[in-house]
């Protein structure tokens, strides 16, 4: 007779009550929009002036694709598990799908007795770096904020809700028949043809810089960025030392005074530019349907990673919209 034993973790460690499953995938994020951006390479980046602080949703898409990625498992491959769409299947932005290339051996053999070879999820150079904006529902007010669903997989969707059903658009950062400038053209992405005015719409825009993983002594629940301490390669290591340790990745997304308003200029709307939502996106960068004078491709196998609704963000102030973007592992 056998003894099971069934062992369950959870890599989502909620503060506020452990004794409840909730969905999403970190110990907490920290999203941070407002304007006057200041790098700090050790400890927290900030902000001269805040406009608010929230925590976004990693949506049931993004839970699956890190786990992929942790354990090297393709689940959308598999009967069993859920099909998470793209942004080109879905609303023809980006490139079209790339299919993976890279192989690797495993120590075990099939039926035929012979070194079983896998064929890699996502290539090197899929990962999150990407992000868009748009309204999804309530966007007229700075009140209402529509709580993100944990099976939401887009920007541009209905939603039905107990007050009615939400509509929600995608916008693009830049709407252009002109060529973007070089500096441009390494930042905007996710390319889409609007056949009616013949101009490009550019719906995906890059990181200002790369994600930096920063590990800091937390000595108080609330810090203020000129009392924070990095961990040190000596002082990690020092188990005399039992202070708490915050580990996060931070990102950097701006919004400029020129992004997205050629959109509503189009729509002969300008007064009406705005958004209240933010995405993060993953892809992966490919020249395969890149056009002739082209100086770049574009991104494919794009979906959603995570999901935040805010207040609505009227842009019509000419500052950049700065967002600190934090995803912490403790």
């Amino acid at each position: 007779m056998s003894n099971n034993i069934l062992l369950k973790d959870n890599l989502s460690l909620k503060k506020d009550n452990i004794n409840i499953s909730k969905p999403g995938l970190w110990a907490r994020t920290e999203v941070i929009v407002g304007r006057g951006y200041h790098s700090n390479r050790m400890g927290k980046s900030y902000l001269d002036e805040v406009d608010f602080t929230k925590e976004n949703t990693v949506p049931i898409g993004g839970v699956q694709y890190a786990l992929e990625q942790i354990f090297g498992i393709n689940a959308s491959a598999k009967s069993s598990s859920i099909q998470v769409p793209n942004m080109y299947n879905t609303l023809g932005i980006g490139a079209p799908d790339v299919t993976p290339v890279t192989q690797y051996k495993i120590p075990k053999l099939n039926d035929q007795g012979a070194q079983v070879i896998n064929t890699v999820t996502y290539d090197p150079g899929h990962f999150v770096q990407l992000f868009g904006v748009g309204v999804t529902g309530t966007a007229e007010n700075n009140i209402t904020v529509h709580k993100v669903g944990y099976r939401e997989n887009s920007i541009e969707m209905s939603i039905s809700t107990s007050d009615g059903t939400l509509d929600g658009s995608m916008y693009p950062f830049r709407f252009t028949e002109s060529i973007l400038s070089e500096v441009d053209r390494q930042k905007y992405f996710g390319k889409k043809l609007d056949l009616s005015s013949g101009k490009t719409g550019y719906y995906l825009k890059r990181f200002e810089q790369d994600p930096e993983i920063k590990h800091i002594w937390k000595t108080s629940d609330t810090m203020d960025t000129e009392d924070e301490i990095p961990l040190t390669q000596d002082s990690v290591w020092d188990y005399s030392r039992d202070d708490a340790v915050e580990s996060f990745i931070e990102c950097h997304l701006r919004i400029t005074k020129n992004d997205i308003k050629e959109y509503f200029d189009y729509l002969e709307m300008p007064e009406s530019c705005r958004i209240n939502c933010i995405a993060l996106f993953n892809g992966i960068y490919t020249e395969s349907a890149m056009a002739d004078g082209d100086q770049f491709g574009d991104y494919a196998n794009v979906k959603l990673f995570s999901k935040l609704n805010i207040p609505t963000e009227h842009l019509s102030l000419q500052k950049d919209l700065e967002i600190i973007y934090r995803i912490y592992g403790s």
